[in-house]
């Protein structure tokens, strides 16, 4: 059982302010220019037809064509390219979810990264199963961006990670502490610090905040339900919990 937070709010895609300007009504004229400059091998003109070819806009959507034009694009150094390329295969939209490709191309971004980038780095390094677990790489990536969901994240890691090297139940409980002070009753967060008191030990406060993530938590919600309870049942055994 494994549990991180995938709640970063970013548009579908990371097409929606690198389109190329031209409306969906574009004369053919246009289309086919960047058509002819694309075959000719010009990066930019790849990337671009690649996005056209993939959203069908104006042309026949091709999504074999599409990759084949954005990789090309990206094998040539093109960021926007190495970017949408890791969108598809993150995604699971266009293409099939392929996280161990994902990250390949995430990674090959230039620096800084942005947080979008960052987030799903860290996410694919602590969740994804194609993928051998990092927990100090996921704590790097997160560590990165400026976001909530982004800390209780690390909270998770530091208590949970199964590597002994990289927990750090103090710290993870000194974060966790914060966030509850600042975003309240949420179940995730109050999961999170009982988790961190678990790992040094405090059983006493883990059953204390598990049973508050319990009474917080969505009754409908089967799944999450099953998990935390699951965690409360092995903090009253005096067992801290490892994730995956």
């Amino acid at each position: 059982m494994f549990r991180i937070i995938f709640l970063l709010v970013i548009p579908c895609l990371a097409f929606a302010g690198k389109l190329p300007s031209v409306a969906e009504d574009v004369k053919q004229s246009k289309i086919a220019w960047i058509s002819f400059q694309a075959q000719r091998g010009d990066i930019d003109s790849n990337y671009a037809y690649g996005l056209l070819v993939l959203l069908g806009l104006g042309v026949q959507q091709d999504t074999e064509l599409a990759l084949e034009k954005l990789i090309y694009a990206a094998d040539n150094g093109h960021q926007g390219a190495i970017e949408a390329i890791a969108d598809l295969y993150f995604e699971d939209d266009y293409v099939n979810q392929d996280l161990a490709k994902a990250v390949v191309y995430y990674e090959s971004l230039a620096d800084p990264k942005s947080d979008k980038v960052n987030f799903r780095l860290g996410y694919i390094y602590s969740v994804a199963t194609e993928v051998e677990l990092d927990c100090n790489k996921a704590l790097k990536y997160f560590a990165l961006v400026d976001d909530i969901t982004a800390m209780g994240n690390i909270v998770w890691l530091l208590a949970t990670c199964p590597e002994d090297d990289v927990r750090n139940g103090y710290l993870a409980v000194k974060l966790g502490l914060k966030l509850v002070e600042q975003v309240g009753d949420d179940p995730i967060h109050l999961d999170n610090l009982a988790a961190a008191y678990a790992e040094i030990g405090d059983f006493t406060n883990a059953l204390q905040w598990q049973s508050k993530a319990i009474a917080a938590s969505d009754e409908q919600d089967e799944q999450a339900q099953a998990e935390l309870q699951y965690r409360l049942e092995q903090y009253q055994k005096g067992l801290p919990y490892r994730m995956r």
